[in-house]
């Protein structure tokens, strides 16, 4: 799908995302990857951040936890931006492959 996609259609596909728990969409690598995230503050990417649904869990997983998100679609940022608003998140717009900005 093209980015033109993504800006038009960005209010549904935040409100789909949301419905969808970090949890149940990446369980099996976040088995792998909490003890680690919990264990001291990190510094994460979230790359094609979206609704801000992930980035939101992967800052509150640790008090000190900061996340970089990544959005190239400006519509569906401004989503994330309002989902995260009470999180450490900072927002870049930034896409693959370059990620001159994150």
């Amino acid at each position: 799908m093209s980015l033109d996609y993504y800006q038009c259609h960005a209010t549904e596909l935040a409100t789909r995302y949301q419905q969808v728990s970090a949890r149940a969409v990446h369980g099996d690598g976040l088995t792998l990857l909490e003890p680690w995230l919990l264990a001291a503050p990190r510094r994460v990417l979230d790359v094609g951040a979206g609704s801000g649904r992930d980035a939101a869990f992967l800052a509150e997983l640790h008090q000190g936890n900061t996340v970089v998100a990544a959005e190239p679609c400006q519509a569906l940022a401004a989503q994330g931006q309002c989902h995260t608003r009470e999180a450490a998140v900072a927002w870049v717009n930034d896409a693959m492959p370059a990620l001159s900005l994150a």
